[in-house]
């Protein structure tokens, strides 16, 4: 009962909310209707879209290279960039997982890896988090803005951009499903003193 009351009452602000706005925008529904102008306007531009231009206005060099340039220029970037978020995704995924230094069965024998598991691991593991979260919290247009202001205009400076946002977004893929993965046969093999390579290579 008290989950629908507050929930009625978050509803009933939000209604209040777009009424004031409106009201004070002056909004009215004659404001929706397109006068003549703009009825003319849109439909050229829905006839424009059904019938472009092939060839460049004045010149009247066929499009159709330029097209094609664009396309492959985009898909290079495309490729550039996800193999490069890809690389990150996977090294930052990794250390932005807990399964490397949490829940070692065997007790972290010595005092120098226990100092480092309670430690150094956590720190790695916070400090990775954070930066995940920095790098796909902005988006891709704004890395390049960014780039292109400080270090002008380079193919360098896009592949940068699309890889950091979708990097950490990788990151974040990865870390998850490392920790979300069985760890029966990694922590029987910590517990019986198997190599570290072994360890990984089994969870």
């Amino acid at each position: 009962m008290r989950r629908i009351r507050t929930r009625g009452l978050v509803l009933l602000a939000i209604l209040t909310a777009g009424l004031w706005s409106a009201w004070y925008l002056d909004l009215t529904p004659g404001s929706l209707v397109p006068g003549e102008g703009a009825l003319s306007v849109a439909r050229e531009f829905l006839a424009s879209a059904f019938s472009p231009a092939l060839h460049a206005e004045g010149t009247g060099a066929s499009l159709l290279p330029k097209v094609w340039e664009g396309i492959v220029r985009t898909v290079t970037f495309a490729a550039a960039g996800m193999s490069l978020s890809l690389l990150l995704g996977l090294l930052l995924g990794f250390f932005a997982s807990s399964a490397w230094w949490e829940g070692d069965p065997a007790g972290a024998a010595g005092p120098v890896r226990r100092v480092l598991r309670r430690t150094v691991g956590p720190s790695i593991y916070f400090a990775t988090r954070t930066l995940i979260a920095l790098m796909r919290s902005v988006h891709e247009l704004l890395w390049a803005l960014l780039f292109l202001c400080a270090f002008g205009l380079s193919n360098a400076n896009a592949v940068l951009a699309i890889a950091i946002p979708y990097g950490g977004t990788l990151a974040k893929i990865f870390s998850e499903m490392i920790d979300e993965a069985p760890r029966d046969a990694g922590n029987a093999l910590r517990a019986s003193g198997a190599s570290p390579t072994q360890v990984f290579c089994f969870g």
